[in-house]
């Protein structure tokens, strides 16, 4: 007789294939945290190539006469301690914190910006919301310039866009009466006489570039600067290859001598068209489909200038620009005060 509890040979061939099943969790790269960490580097290069930290939260502490390079999007990075370093961040999704940093070079892209306890901190930055300083001195800022051929991608994959920028537009938390802890860098500082481009042969294929032209986000001379009284608004809705148009279009205004002030991508409701661009059956389908990317020009005879540049391009998207000069500022105030409420809800 046989026992009651014995297992038969199917009964055991169950029990091996349930052992020696695999799922698919168990695929997955394990990821070592202390890959995101780089510390106590004294004299010494380090370069993240595209696709080696992506999405990942990081740090970087205690680093003394540097050049660090994280060429990927990341999560959230804290930069803590550093003297003497220069630094390239590539599109960080949430925020970038420096702390007890000191004369350091930096470009970055990122969601949120913040130091405290910093001194000498020249930053060519570009920033989805308004940075924010706190006891920090001798700050200085300028436009994001920089190129590699994944920088466009991963922008999109961080969530940010590279047409919303607020790097002019400090907020110091602790400011000091009848002094200026934060300044702008001169109008013509480039970002490779700050942090040169790595000569590393491994970042040969990332199409390295800080030309302007090249640049992912277009070269604003931001609010501080502003030339003239005249301003013009531009608003091209969105469409196919959209981002190529706007950056063609800004380059050309750049090679006529149009002062760019700030841009800003912002999503607008059919409903909202008509106090921002006037009744319009053209403008309220448009926007249907997708972002409206913003564009403030100032100077003299600017209004005349840019819609005659607008007509080169007309048939390539619907835009919206200014009809005079008397309309220009009503408009661009307008528009980049929604776009402002919008980015803050």
């Amino acid at each position: 007789m046989g026992c009651l509890f014995s297992k038969t040979n199917s009964d055991k061939m169950d029990l091996e294939d349930n052992e020696e099943q695999e799922f698919s969790w168990d695929k997955r790269k394990k990821v070592d945290p202390n890959d995101f960490i780089i510390d106590k580097l004294v004299g010494e290069t380090t370069v993240k190539l595209p696709g080696t930290a992506d999405g990942q939260q990081f740090m970087i502490m205690n680093c003394k006469d540097s050049s660090i390079y994280i060429y990927n999007h990341l999560n959230t990075i804290t930069i803590d301690k550093c003297t003497n370093c220069k630094i390239f961040l590539g599109p960080t999704k949430g925020s970038v914190f420096l702390r007890d940093c000191e004369n350091c070079q930096c470009v970055i892209a990122c969601q949120q910006f913040r130091t405290r306890d910093c001194k000498k901190i020249d930053t060519f930055l570009h920033c989805d919301t308004q940075p924010i300083i706190e006891s920090s001195v001798k700050m200085r800022f300028g436009c994001f310039q920089y190129y590699y051929k994944q920088l466009a991608g991963q922008f999109r994959g961080a969530g940010i866009s590279p047409f919303n920028t607020n790097w002019s537009n400090i907020h110091d938390f602790t400011p000091v009466p009848e002094e200026e802890n934060w300044s702008l860098l001169p109008q013509n500082a480039k970002a490779e006489d700050y942090v040169p481009l790595p000569t590393t042969d491994e970042v040969k294929e990332m199409n390295l570039s800080l030309e302007i032209s090249k640049s992912v986000v277009p070269l604003s001379i931001g609010n501080k600067n502003k030339p003239g009284s005249e301003e013009c608004l531009v608003a091209l809705f969105w469409c196919d290859g959209i981002d190529e148009i706007v950056l063609e279009f800004l380059n050309k205004a750049r090679d006529g001598g149009f002062n760019l002030i700030q841009t800003k991508e912002v999503k607008i409701q059919p409903s909202e068209v008509p106090n921002l661009f006037g009744q319009n059956p053209k403008y309220e389908d448009a926007s249907k489909r997708g972002d409206i990317i913003g564009i403030e020009f100032c100077g003299e005879s600017t209004v005349q200038n840019v819609r005659k540049l607008v007509d080169e391009f007309s048939g390539r998207a619907v835009i919206f620009v200014s009809n005079s000069a008397e309309d220009g500022a009503t408009d661009v105030e307008k528009f980049f005060n929604f776009a402002d409420i919008q980015m803050a809800v």
